[in-house]
């Protein structure tokens, strides 16, 4: 979003996180890295809004980010699509920004370890596990939502987006790594349509 038609709402209580340690399976599948995330009857990776439980279907990275936030994009974007046995669909976005400091974060770097750099290519690393909530910022109670698209072919429709107001940190070297692999496999800034973007800060 542009921020340039943002409301506040109070409908965004409850969001929950609920993430585990998973075996690390990535894929270049041409229009960006994707992490893919095994279907779990169980101890499934879900995303929680109130009493609707949406499971983590894959994360999806993107360079620069698709979401700007008062007009300004990040370096990177991570994106956690999720959906319910019914079909509905609901993604978080994260924006990634440059730790001054040089840290890197240890889960994009597993996947830097193991993106393909040539395309339709699965690693599928041995003994080796990613957790998804390693992948977001500290806060992730603030967030921006509004109704769009999935942003690579074929852009289905009918997604909610929660974007997070707060990015995840990594280091130049991780935003320079994944630059060699796809410098520019966003999709531009779409308009908004009438659409209301909400936002839910604390």
């Amino acid at each position: 979003n542009d921020n340039r038609t943002v409301k506040n709402s109070n409908n965004m209580n409850g969001i929950r996180f609920a993430y585990h340690s998973t075996p690390l399976s990535v894929t270049n599948n041409g229009y960006a890295i994707i992490v893919n995330m095994p279907p779990s009857d169980n101890n499934k990776n879900a995303f929680k809004i109130g009493n609707q439980e949406y499971e983590l279907s894959q994360i999806v990275i993107h360079s620069p980010s698709e979401h700007k936030i008062d007009g300004q994009s990040s370096k990177m974007e991570i994106q956690f699509e999720h959906s319910t046995p019914s079909g509905k669909l609901a993604t978080v976005g994260v924006l990634v920004t440059q730790n001054s400091k040089g840290k890197e974060n240890s889960e994009l770097q597993k996947i830097l370890d193991n993106a393909s750099h040539q395309t339709d290519v699965t690693v599928t690393p041995s003994n080796t596990n990613i957790k998804p909530f390693k992948l977001l910022p500290s806060n992730k109670k603030s967030i921006y939502t509004y109704a769009g698209s999935l942003t690579i072919p074929p852009c289905t429709g009918g997604v909610d987006w929660y974007v997070l107001r707060y990015p995840l940190e990594v280091s130049a070297a991780q935003i320079t790594a994944f630059q060699t692999l796809y410098r520019a496999n966003f999709r531009v800034t779409q308009p908004l349509n009438g659409r209301v973007v909400e936002k839910n800060f604390k």
